[in-house]
């Protein structure tokens, strides 16, 4: 779902309005703000107009940064973790973890000899009983490979367990709510052990609580299918659909962003400064979306908006 489309919380709508309406010295960012916010999308109907509200600082303060840094911020946000239902994955094992360690101190009494292998046992034996119980989400870790970084189609190569091994590794991701809702890793709720992506580069990921999870976003952000499918959607967006005919400047992005480190300022000057975003086959054949074009009419009869 797009920015302007659909049920949309009114103040988020009337604030990109006005930006896009006064302020043409920064169209381009409205512009970046919206690509972004689409490319890492939540839904206002599943998350609430509160947090929709405060998602957009999340895209607008990292879009000038690294690829890397924009990914973690959407990785680490309440609105994410709410959306794709991350925030209770591995809920299960939390709450058997809590039930053997409550069968553990009723079983092994304080003072009892051995206390601490007592309680190893009774644990042990509970949480082996019921692993086949343990499910996590794997809702965020597809999203994460097939939307935001590697993508799909031709030359994109992937499996099933990646997806798989992707959501054991951010299990016990969640959110701390509050006045102010932020991050919070839930150590009960994370599945154990050393994970392997099977992807082109191989990614091995060693058991290490939350940080596998920070590692899993540094390895899917510098990774040459995330650069590829970053400058493909960023082309489409502002130059052409026609990617075929877009192919050399999708290279030279592709590039620029393995070799900068997915800085993004980087990748951005390579597409606005190109040839072909400058050319007038390419300008002609763009299609306009519908809240573009009336921006445009809205300038063009210098309407004013009040900020207010």
């Amino acid at each position: 779902m797009g920015l302007f489309t659909g049920n949309l919380f009114l103040a988020v709508s009337n604030r990109h309005t006005t930006r896009a309406l006064l302020d043409e010295a920064r169209s381009l960012r409205y512009q970046l703000s919206d690509f972004w916010f689409n490319h890492f999308n939540v839904s206002h109907n599943k998350i609430g107009s509160k947090l929709l509200y405060q998602y957009l600082p999340v895209i607008e303060n990292h879009m000038m940064g690294s690829f890397h840094t924009l990914l973690s911020a959407t990785a680490h946000s309440p609105q994410m973790l709410l959306y794709l239902e991350n925030y209770n994955s591995g809920a299960k094992r939390e709450a058997l973890i809590n039930q053997a360690e409550a069968e553990a101190n009723r079983q092994c009494p304080t003072g009892m000899a051995n206390r601490r292998a007592c309680i190893r046992r009774v644990t042990t034996h509970i949480i082996q009983a019921h692993l086949h119980e343990i499910t996590v989400n794997e809702n965020y870790a597809r999203e994460l490979i097939e939307l935001h970084t590697f993508g799909q189609g031709p030359g994109v190569e992937y499996f099933q367990h990646a997806v798989e091994a992707s959501a054991q590794i951010l299990s016990g991701w969640s959110i701390n709510w509050g006045v102010h809702d932020s991050f919070r890793f839930r150590p009960k709720a994370h599945i154990e052990g050393d994970k392997s992506l099977f992807v082109n580069p191989h990614i091995y990921i060693r058991s290490g609580g939350q940080e596998e999870g920070e590692t899993l976003l540094r390895h899917l952000a510098h990774h040459p299918a995330t650069a590829r499918n970053i400058s493909n959607k960023l082309v489409r967006r502002f130059v052409s659909e026609n990617l075929v005919a877009m192919e050399p400047l999708i290279r030279r992005m592709t590039r620029t962003f393995l070799s900068t480190g997915g800085d993004l300022p980087s990748l951005y000057r390579v597409l606005f400064s190109s040839r072909e975003f400058w050319s007038t086959d390419s300008y002609r054949s763009k299609a306009v979306r519908p809240f573009d074009r009336h921006v445009r009419m809205a300038r063009s009869l210098g309407i004013k908006v009040d900020p207010a």
